[in-house]
């Protein structure tokens, strides 16, 4: 298994068939990817098609997209479907966000050039901290395709030129 390997990607586009006997379109990269488009494909989708599922800090797209599909290639229609970066869509562990609160009072810091008093430090930091662990708790959710729409959901994907 390939890292983070693509299946909606556009560009220098050509077909080929997975180890798992399913058509796949390779494409270079997503910047050639007509959002709008896709986007419009997805919201006019059939909502029965969708679902929600759970995840852990430590969950790999491609995990999900295997145990989910059977496919680990499809992680990138998990990314799109959610609207999210692929380096940027999975919740963070405890010991990041803290670190990314402590990084975000160290950059105000920097930018205004102004020494903190210990307690105005801490309030930053609680402040910022709870404002990232709001953020988070988004990520402990995905919207998926379920698997029994997975292949109509490609298919007429391709169909109307949306990937």
């Amino acid at each position: 298994m390939n890292f983070l390997k693509n299946t909606l990607l556009v560009g220098e586009k050509y077909t080929r068939t997975d180890e798992t006997g399913t058509l796949i379109t390779v494409l270079e990269d997503y910047s050639s990817l007509n959002l709008p488009n896709l986007y419009e494909f997805i919201n006019q989708c059939d909502k029965s098609w969708f679902s929600y599922i759970g995840i852990g800090f430590n969950d790999k797209l491609e995990r999900i997209a295997h145990e989910i599909y059977g496919n680990a290639h499809y992680w990138d229609i998990i990314m799109i479907i959610n609207e999210k970066s692929p380096f940027d869509c999975l919740p963070y562990d405890d010991d990041t966000i803290k670190k990314m609160a402590n990084n975000k009072v160290e950059r105000y810091i920097n930018i205004t050039g102004n020494l903190l008093p210990v307690n105005s430090y801490k309030r930053l930091y609680n402040k910022y901290l709870k404002e990232i662990e709001d953020e988070n708790e988004d990520r402990y959710i995905l919207k998926i395709i379920k698997p029994a729409f997975i292949q109509e959901f490609l298919q007429q994907g391709y169909e109307r030129d949306a990937f």
